[in-house]
């Protein structure tokens, strides 16, 4: 199986944490590069998230 990292997937597993976090366990065994690439994207995406959201309510509070 190829275990090379999907743009792609990435870039899904960055948008919706959720199926990052999937796509992460069911790759985990046969393919752990491609995992590992998925995993840092879904992470990624819920860092930037979790620091927009923390931006938006300081805009909002002031």
């Amino acid at each position: 199986m190829d275990d090379t990292p999907r743009t792609g997937l990435n870039v899904l597993s960055f948008l919706f944490l959720l199926v990052g976090l999937i796509l992460y366990l069911v790759f985990l065994d046969k393919t752990p590069t491609k995992a590992r690439s998925i995993g840092k994207s879904a992470l990624i995406g819920f860092i930037i998230g979790v620091v927009l959201s923390v931006i938006n309510m300081a805009l909002l509070i002031s």
